[in-house]
């Protein structure tokens, strides 16, 4: 069963409150031309790292030995904890992703409680959005990005590494941008760039809370939008970046590994 967007469409772009007034024609085309440059790319979001694990494997004499295993955090490896989890998800939220799908994130438009958020497509139609509403009202997420940031306003909860994530958190620069007198309201082009910290979590229960996620991937670090603008909207190209760190817990077996993650990066293209 593949899961779509109520409307049957694909998710709108440009969802922002109070944005500009602009031309219907220029919003249809805009979100057209964006959708497309993001259907071209391998893939809208990239990420890559180490995650490294001490753990017991054998007793030697009265001792146990302890022993060190490193395991890639890329995308392939994400996407296949994200199917997993999709593959064996409740409340009707369950279903088989596709082989050659890939991750995009959308920081425009809201999951139902949330800015911003993740989803599932590939080079077809599917759509899949990992965080959201189900069919009780209940709001899941498997993946999230949360963050401040003076241009989107607060990304999902906003509470990124336990703190309050307001304008302190946030260093930005602004060249004809929403945020300057000098945007150019003549040709509706401007750029804009900013240093924010920021949190991605992932989870393998899609209702989790503090007490009942034991399998998770929490990441620490900055999200760095650069945005080219043109009315008020992200126009290709327009990326940002996350570095940071993290812990990782797995369940392998009946053994429960925690690993940390020294080092990830992550690449987002709108």
């Amino acid at each position: 069963m593949k899961i779509r967007a109520q409307s049957g469409a694909k998710p709108n772009k440009y969802n922002r409150k109070n944005n500009m007034k602009k031309l219907i024609l220029f919003t249809v085309v805009a979100a057209a031309l964006a959708f497309a440059t993001s259907k071209a790319a391998a893939s809208a979001f990239n990420i890559s790292g180490t995650a490294v694990f001490n753990y017991t494997n054998y007793i030697k004499g009265t001792n146990y030995i302890a022993k060190t295993a490193t395991m890639s955090i890329n995308n392939a490896f994400i996407y296949n904890w994200i199917s997993n989890a999709v593959a064996n998800a409740t409340n009707g939220l369950a279903t088989n992703l596709p082989a050659r799908g890939y991750l995009v994130y959308f920081p425009l438009g809201s999951d139902g409680k949330y800015n911003g958020y993740f989803y599932v497509t590939d080079t077809k139609d599917f759509y899949y959005p990992l965080s959201g509403l189900d069919t009780n009202n209940d709001h899941y997420s498997f993946m999230e990005l949360n963050t401040y940031d003076k241009w989107f306003g607060i990304l999902g909860r906003g509470d990124c590494c336990c703190c309050c994530c307001d304008d302190s958190n946030s260093v930005y620069t602004a060249s004809n941008s929403i945020y300057m007198t000098d945007y150019s309201l003549k040709t509706g082009f401007g750029s804009y760039s900013a240093i924010d910290t920021a949190q991605i979590s992932i989870h393998y229960y899609p209702y989790w809370d503090d007490t009942n996620d034991p399998i998770r991937l929490d990441l620490t670090g900055t999200f760095d939008p650069k945005l080219t603008l043109k009315y008020d909207y992200p126009y290709s190209p327009s990326t940002a970046t996350f570095s940071g760190i993290g812990h990782i817990d797995l369940t392998e077996g009946f053994d429960h590994w925690r690993g940390v993650i020294p080092g990830v990066t992550a690449k987002f293209n709108f």
